[in-house]
Parts: structure tokens; sequence; C-alpha cells
């Protein structure tokens, strides 16, 4: 025989039939049951102590928010090194910039057809081709299209929409 006294969360408990009210000692004639009344927490047996986790020194899987954790880190690190790489290309572009003045404005308004010359576009004065009362620069044929455009419009009264119409314009005006 063994008393057993109910230290549980309920007011009582009944198991297998037996009444055991909180707090008061309830005497047990069955060994089997009195074994098993030893065993629970309840009745005043003492916790099993927890066992050691054998994973607890393995670092922890990749889950999801490991690895989204992981590629940030990564990401960060990388950003660094780019924000790095542009502040020294910035820094050799402005010593560029500043070293060979670059900061040069076109004139005029491309929309007119009004574009500035380019390098060896210089107008010569004493170019022979006329059309008209118009002189063309020998090298009239290099020329960007919308200033062909340009001299057609003003030399020959025609309007013209690409290179070719240019070019084949102006060379029917020079023959006649």
């Amino acid at each position: 025989m063994a008393d057993f006294t109910y230290n549980g969360p309920q007011a009582s408990l009944v198991f297998r039939g037996i009444l055991f009210p909180k707090g008061e000692a309830v005497t047990i004639e069955d060994t089997a049951l009195a074994q098993k009344l030893g065993c629970l927490v309840e009745f005043g047996a003492t916790p099993p102590e927890p066992k050691p986790d054998p994973d607890a020194d393995r670092p922890a899987p990749h889950n999801a928010e490991n690895t989204l954790a992981i590629e940030v880190k990564r990401l960060e690190a990388e950003n660094e090194h780019l924000r790095a790489a542009y502040d020294e290309l910035d820094a050799r572009y402005t010593a560029l910039e500043e070293a060979f003045d670059v900061e040069e404005e076109l004139e005029g308004d491309p929309a007119d057809g009004d574009y500035p010359a380019a390098e060896g576009d210089e107008e010569d004065e004493t170019a022979t081709p006329t059309i008209g009362s118009g002189i063309l620069p020998e090298d009239w044929r290099s020329a960007h299209w919308k200033t062909k455009q340009k001299w057609c419009s003003e030399l020959l009264g025609l309007a013209v929409s690409n290179d070719e119409e240019g070019t084949a314009a102006l060379e029917a005006g020079l023959a006649s």
C-alpha cells in the first residue's frame, strides 16, 4: 500500500475510477497502479532530466529565413564594393573633366535643322560649287543630312526627308 497526493492544476482528478482530490492523500493498494502513479509528476514524482540535445552543436539548418539573411549580407558586402568602385570612377571622371574642360554646349536648335558644324565641316569661303546664289562647301556630300535638308530648303525650295533625297536634290541643283 502507498499514499499518493494529487498536486495537478485541476481541483480533483479521477484516474482508473479512483477520485484524487487536490492536496489530499489517497491510499492505493494495487501495486501496478502505484508504480504508474509514482511516475507521474502530478503525484509528486520528480520530472525526468532533459536529455542533452545531440544537435545543439550543429549549425542552424538552412531554412528560408537563414538563406535570406545570408543573401542580404552577401548583397550588402557586394554593394559596399560597388559603391567604392563607383566613388573611384567618379573621382577619375571628375579629374578628367577638369583637366580637359569638357563642358561644351552645342549651339542651335536641332528641330530647326540648325546644327553646329562638326570638326572638318568648316565652311570654306573659296568653295566653288554653287546653286543659285548659294555656295556649297567642297565636301558637301559628307555633311549631315539635316544640313543637306536645310540647304535644299534654302537654295532649292525643296523639302527632303533623308540623306539620299538631299544628296540627289543637291546634285540635280548643281547640274542645272
